[in-house]
């Protein structure tokens, strides 16, 4: 969500948690809003599909 116009951004529901779905979930919303040259500011719940490997790894090198 958006924490200025509380625009819904993105959303899934998955039968469970991965950090694959979370990566996958951050580039369709990234490739939708079109911001790939000023990525937005990530809030997270800090649960393990938002803290795990695969999502730093694909924020930390902008590898989007």
């Amino acid at each position: 969500m958006d924490i200025y116009s509380r625009k819904i951004i993105a959303w899934e529901v998955h039968d469970t948690e991965s950090g694959e779905l979370a990566k996958q979930l951050l580039k369709r919303a990234l490739l939708r809003e079109g911001c790939w040259h000023q990525p937005p500011v990530l809030h997270s719940d800090n649960g393990a599909p938002m803290t795990s490997y695969t999502l730093k790894v694909m924020v930390s090198i902008k590898k989007w």
